[in-house]
């Protein structure tokens, strides 16, 4: 579908990032099936106005009497498909004139009288910078501050003892409450269904790679013990023809360069910092760079090709990590959490909200879509068994969306012992899934990067 868009560039830039799950195209106005405005009102017959609170288009409101009000709170859900509702609630909604009766939860399209003029609810493109801001300027906890600054490092702590400090209800852990932590994906929805009335016309979905939603198996390599199990892994996602990338530290345990080669012989290494000890988030930017240019050098030298993902230890994340991996010349980031119950930077549910990787500036964000097992485990507190339930049923959600599946699996933890067999359950679900792309972040990657460079 060919559609204008009418506004500032910025906003033009979310807008397309929004929509990219879905094969339209960006035209002008005189050859659009329709048109998007934002911080103005258009002048064509068949248009979606997101709403602004600036002075200029309130200005603009009041000449053409779109006399409209901005409230605080107030649910909006979305149907994204007829398995999967999505909900969210906006930091500020609009009510406008003849329609002011609107009350409770609505669906954040409001059609005037002919159906191909529709006005949004809730300013999207507000809504998708505060939730990066919010995520790139994340509120440290004083608990991480303190545990990852004591002269002894954390990791020494008996692990019963950090589980308990991060131990939260396995209720949080549950379809619905998937469904409510996506609210980028929820704006997404919104934006496409508006689209979608006013121009009369069904939006295309792409596809991942001709297939209707994707895999990403992904492990981080804390400790000696879990590097010497990951060798097994592999040998059994090699007989499911699952490949999976392994981030490696470069100075916490020694590194057998035979084992690593052999790990991206059926996948690929990613830079899991140095010394995996939380201080990332802590240090001065030149500092930052030093350190992640390090790790990158360190593992290329190890093991002979370009390391192109990184993924911080302690999922930890912030604007200059971000601006120091990209500097550092990786072409992926792999951080940030989809939604975790309770993630430790922040101590709190956390996570950026949406299914689908990201351009950030210069770098593609993969998110960890599916909560990490640790999550399930120490978080949570399931059993293996009832953490490969959950993700089960968050798989389906994300598959009726067409989204990424991205797992996040240590060997250091019970997940990973073969004899439950409750990996080895998880490797066949993923395999069993014909509609299903299984491939490496690196391919996510470079899938997103040539559609940038597609639309640029």
């Amino acid at each position: 579908m060919q559609i204008a868009f009418e506004g500032p560039t910025s906003g033009l830039e979310i807008v397309r990032e929004l929509l990219s799950p879905w094969d339209i195209s960006f035209t002008d106005s005189s050859r659009a099936e329709t048109t998007i405005t934002y911080d103005t009102l258009p002048e064509v017959e068949k248009f979606v106005v997101i709403p602004s609170n600036s002075t200029d288009f309130v200005k603009k409101a009041k000449k053409t009497r779109l006399d409209f009000e901005v409230r605080l709170g107030g649910q909006v859900s979305v149907d994204a498909c007829h398995k999967t509702r999505l909900t969210m609630t906006p930091t500020c909604s609009f009510r406008y004139g003849q329609w002011m009766n609107q009350e409770g939860t609505d669906n954040g399209i409001i059609e005037a009288n002919d159906a191909s003029k529709v006005y949004l609810t809730i300013d999207i493109i507000d809504e998708f910078k505060h939730t990066l801001d919010g995520i790139l300027n994340p509120k440290i906890s004083r608990t991480y501050k303190i545990l990852t600054n004591m002269p002894i490092p954390y990791s020494i702590a008996p692990r019963q003892v950090k589980n308990l400090l991060m131990r939260k209800r396995h209720e949080e852990l549950s379809h619905q409450s998937f469904c409510a932590h996506l609210s980028l994906d929820t704006t997404r929805f919104i934006l496409a269904a508006a689209i979608e009335k006013s121009s009369g016309k069904k939006l295309l979905r792409k596809n991942w790679d001709k297939k209707q939603f994707a895999f990403v198996m992904t492990h981080d390599v804390d400790s000696q013990e879990g590097f010497g199990r990951s060798k097994r892994l592999k040998n059994i996602e090699e007989k499911y023809d699952i490949p999976s990338a392994w981030y490696i530290p470069s100075k916490r345990y020694r590194l057998d360069p035979e084992s690593v080669k052999s790990l991206a012989s059926y996948g690929e290494i990613g830079c899991h910092d140095t010394k995996h000890d939380g201080k990332l988030v802590f240090l001065a930017r030149k500092k930052l760079n030093l350190r992640i240019s390090e790790a990158k050098t360190a593992l290329e030298r190890l093991t002979g090709r370009s390391i192109d993902g990184f993924r911080s230890p302690l999922l930890q994340y912030n604007a200059n990590i971000m601006a120091a991996v990209e500097k550092a010349g990786f072409c992926y980031d792999s951080s940030i959490p989809t939604w975790e119950p309770k993630h430790p930077l922040t101590m709190k549910s956390h996570g950026i909200q949406t299914m689908f990787p990201l351009s950030l500036g210069g770098l593609i964000e993969i998110p960890i879509t599916l909560p990490q097992d640790h999550q399930m485990l120490s978080v949570s507190g399931l059993t293996c068994r009832e953490a490969l339930e959950k993700w089960s049923s968050m798989v389906n959600v994300i598959k009726n969306l067409g989204g990424l599946c991205s797992f996040l699996v240590h060997p250091d933890y019970e997940l990973s012992d073969l004899s439950n067999g409750v990996y080895e359950e998880l490797l066949n679900l993923i395999a069993s899934e014909k509609q299903a792309l299984i491939t490496l972040p690196s391919g996510i990657c470079n899938a997103k990067k040539n559609e940038i460079l597609f639309k640029s």
